[in-house]
């Protein structure tokens, strides 16, 4: 995949990408600081793809795909059994990282609690839902806080806060998370 292009947002909103249907896409995201909190759906409209920002906040959508940006005939390129190039010299490919999520599924006590890590440099992260919570408000009832914690990254970190919840009864639902978070070196795309 190679880089398309980043995309400010500064609240709820609908980002249009000139990428065609036909192409695969990753967005990453990277809000402006440690309070705000990003959710991103993705689909097609018209033959092209569009991003829907669901935020408490404002930051930036880094965006890449499976087609080439610039094509001049000039340099190296890289071609699919097809004759389509698919790389040359002037694109910038993805590169990916990953950095553990330092959540292991027990109960957390409170929904302000985060599960950061610092990557040492500017990041963005893969965005989506990356695990559920419990928050165990009596033990005896049994009475449960339970609900998502979506990826987020700003600064040098990357990492997992809460997004949304409901108070539930009963047995509690089996814990679900991301082992890894999946993140960019922003410095690399301008």
């Amino acid at each position: 995949m190679n880089y398309v292009g980043k995309y400010r947002y500064t609240d709820n909103s609908i980002i249009q990408l000139s990428v065609p249907d036909t192409a695969n896409i990753m967005p990453f995201i990277r809000n402006d600081d440690v309070n705000g909190v990003t959710h991103l759906t993705w689909a097609t409209s018209g033959g092209k793809w569009y991003i829907n920002v669901n935020t408490s906040g404002a930051g930036w959508v880094y965006v890449f795909a499976n087609i080439v940006t610039v094509e001049h005939g000039i340099g190296l390129a890289v071609y699919d059994v097809n004759g389509r190039m698919i790389w040359n010299t002037d694109c910038l490919p993805l590169a990916i990282m990953t950095a553990p999520n330092p959540w292991d599924g027990s109960p957390i006590n409170s929904s302000s609690t985060v599960y950061d890590v610092n990557v040492g440099f500017p990041a963005a992260v893969m965005p989506g839902i990356c695990s559920n919570y419990l928050i165990v408000l009596n033990p005896q009832m049994p009475l449960y806080l339970y609900g998502s914690m979506v990826a987020r990254a700003y600064d040098n970190t990357v990492g997992a806060r809460v997004w949304n919840g409901q108070q539930i009864n009963g047995r509690p639902p089996l814990p679900k998370f991301r082992v890894n978070y999946i993140y960019i070196d922003t410095r690399l795309y301008p």
